[in-house]
C-alpha cells in the first residue's frame, strides 16, 4: 500500500494517524499485529478498495491538472494496475483463485466509480497529507482525505454500504474535518455557512461503492460536523493514546462484522478468534 509522505514527527509530540486510530478503535488486537508486522498482510478485500482507490485518485489528478477527467477504461485499467501491484506488495491469506477474482472485481467496482460518481465530482486537492498538532495536547495527528472539493470533503469506501448513521458517527470525516481546518485555515465545504450562534459547520460524505446482487452500486452520502463533533472526537483520541501507550489490546466488539476472514488478514492467527475451522 502506497504510505503518504508526511513531513518527520514534530519534537516532543506523539504522532497518531487516522487509520491507526481508527484500526485500534475498531480492534486493539489488528492494531497490536499491524504496529509488529507493518503494512504487510492485507485481505482480498482491503486490496480490492486500494485498487479502485488508485484509480480514483488518478481520476482527481487528471481533473486538477490536465482540467479534463480519464476515460471509464483508463480508471478501469489504473485500478486494476493497482490491485494487481498491491497484490504483488502484499502477502495475502487467500488462494489464488480468491485473488484472481478480485480483479475482475475491482474492474466492476472501479467502473461503477467512473460512471456513477466521477462525473459529479470536482476536486481542487487530493490525497493531501496533513499533519496537526491537536489543541491542548501534546499529540499530532496525520491523515490523508481523498477528495476535497469546494462544497466539501470526501472520502472513498469501497466494500460494504454505509448507513447515514455510520457516516454521522465517523472519527474518520471528523479527524479529516480537523486536519483541514488546521492545514487550509478553514472547514471544508464553503457552502455551509451557519447561522448566528450555531458555530461552525463543516461539510463531509462517504463516496460508497459496494456490493449488490448483480455488481457494485455507488452513492453519495453526506453528512457535517460541528464544535461538539470535534470536541467528542478528541475525548476519543485522548482515551485512545492513552490505550496505545499502555499497551492495552482489546479485541473487536462481539458481533462486528469486520472480525472475519474477509475483512482481517490477522483473523487466522488472532488469539481471541479461538479454534479456526480447517
Amino acid at each position: 500500500m502506497v504510505a503518504p509522505a508526511y513531513p518527520p514527527p514534530a519534537p516532543g509530540l506523539t504522532r497518531i494517524s487516522q487509520s491507526t486510530l481508527r484500526e485500534y478503535l475498531r480492534c486493539g488486537i489488528a492494531w497490536a499485529f499491524r504496529r509488529e508486522d507493518g503494512n504487510r498482510y492485507a485481505t482480498v478485500r482491503m486490496l480490492i478498495g486500494s485498487g479502485v482507490d488508485r484509480g480514483a485518485a488518478a481520476d482527481h489528478e487528471a481533473k486538477i491538472h490536465e482540467r479534463s477527467p480519464l476515460s471509464v477504461g483508463d480508471i478501469v485499467d489504473v485500478s486494476i494496475a493497482g490491485y494487481e501491484a498491491e497484490v504483488a506488495e502484499t502477502e495475502v491469506p487467500a488462494a489464488r483463485v480468491e485473488i484472481d477474482q478480485g480483479k475482475d472485481e475491482t474492474a466492476a467496482a472501479a467502473r461503477a466509480f467512473a460512471v456513477d460518481l466521477s462525473p459529479a465530482i470536482v476536486p481542487i486537492a487530493a490525497q493531501v497529507p496533513m499533519v496537526a498538532a491537536l489543541p491542548g495536547r501534546d499529540v499530532e495527528l496525520v491523515g490523508t482525505p481523498d477528495l476535497i472539493e469546494e462544497i466539501g470533503l470526501a472520502d472513498l469506501k469501497v466494500g460494504r454500504a454505509w448507513s447515514q448513521d455510520a457516516v454521522d458517527r465517523s472519527h474518520q470525516l471528523t479527524a479529516y474535518s480537523l486536519l483541514h481546518r488546521i492545514h487550509f485555515g478553514r472547514w471544508p465545504g464553503n457552502a455551509a455557512r451557519p447561522r448566528p450562534g450555531e458555530g461552525f459547520v463543516a461539510k463531509v460524505r462517504i463516496d460508497s461503492i459496494h456490493r449488490v446482487r448483480g455488481g457494485w452500486q455507488a452513492e453519495r452520502i453526506w453528512s457535517y460536523r460541528t464544535a461538539e463533533h470535534v470536541s467528542a472526537f478528541l475525548a476519543v483520541v485522548d482515551r485512545a493514546v492513552a490505550g496505545m501507550e499502555a499497551g492495552i489490546a482489546l479485541p473487536a466488539p462481539e458481533g462486528a462484522w469486520w472480525c472475519s476472514p474477509a475483512w482481517c488478514p490477522f483473523w487466522h492467527r488472532c488469539p481471541a478468534v479461538g479454534k479456526k475451522k480447517e
